[in-house]
C-alpha cells in the first residue's frame, strides 16, 4: 500500500498534471489563434456598405446559415440603440449539430463529441448554438446576446427567440453560432461544417420602448 501511494505521488499524479497543464495550454493556444483570426476579418465577408453611419435594418430574405463561422445580415446597427433580434426556425426545419437538434436559442450537451469539444468553443462559457451578435468584420466587437421570454420545456424545442442586443459601435451587423473552432487554417471550420437547417432573421429597433 506504501509503495502504490509513493508510486502515485511521485510518479503518476506528476505525469498527470503536466498532461493536464499541457491540454490546457493547447486549448488556450488554439481559443487565442481561432480569435486572432476572427479579429483579422478572417471569417467575415468583408464587402461593407460604403456609409456604416445609416440604419439598416428589417427581415432578411434569405436564411441565417448556423455552419457560417461569420453570417452577414446586410444589416447596419447605430451605436447605443436598443436592437431585438428575432431567431425564427420556419415549419419543416431545425437547426442541427450533425444529428442532434438544437432550439433557436442554443442547446444542451447532448452527446460525448459535444462533451469533449467544450473547450474548444468560441465562447467557453455560452452553450451550444448560442447567438453571438457581431459588429463589423473586423475586430472583437462581439456580444453572446441573451434571448427573452423563452417558453419550452426543452430548449431543442424553442422555436421562435428573440435576442437584445445594444451596439457599442456602428457597422454591419453579422452573426454566427457558438461552437467548437480550430486553431489552424484552412480548418476553422471543420466543426461548422456539419451544422445544418435554416432560421429567418428578423431586426427591430426599440429604443423607443
Amino acid at each position: 500500500m506504501i509503495a502504490l501511494y509513493n508510486a502515485l505521488r511521485e510518479h503518476i499524479f506528476p505525469a498527470l498534471a503536466l498532461v493536464l497543464a499541457g491540454l490546457a495550454a493547447l486549448f488556450l493556444i488554439n481559443k487565442a489563434s481561432v480569435d486572432v483570426a476572427s479579429a483579422a476579418g478572417t471569417f467575415c465577408a468583408n464587402d461593407n456598405p460604403p456609409d456604416e453611419t445609416v440604419e439598416i435594418i428589417g427581415t432578411d430574405q434569405g436564411d441565417f446559415d448556423p455552419a457560417s463561422m461569420c453570417w452577414d445580415t446586410q444589416m447596419v446597427l447605430l451605436k447605443g440603440e436598443r436592437y431585438r433580434i428575432t431567431l425564427d426556425i420556419p415549419p419543416g426545419s431545425a437547426l442541427k449539430d450533425d444529428s442532434i437538434q438544437s432550439g433557436a436559442a442554443g442547446m444542451k450537451i447532448r452527446s460525448f463529441k459535444q462533451a469533449v469539444a467544450v473547450p474548444l468553443r468560441r465562447w467557453w462559457g455560452q452553450p451550444y448554438f448560442q447567438l453571438i451578435a457581431r459588429i463589423g468584420s473586423r475586430g472583437a466587437d462581439e456580444q453572446a446576446v441573451v434571448p427573452i421570454r423563452l417558453r419550452a420545456a426543452k430548449p431543442e424545442d424553442i422555436s421562435r427567440a428573440a435576442f437584445l442586443f445594444t451596439p457599442r459601435e456602428s457597422g454591419r451587423l453579422y452573426l454566427y453560432l457558438n461552437d467548437a473552432a480550430l486553431g489552424l487554417p484552412g480548418f476553422y471550420d471543420v466543426f461548422y461544417r456539419n451544422n445544418s437547417g435554416a432560421a429567418r432573421l428578423t431586426v427591430e429597433n426599440v429604443s423607443g420602448y
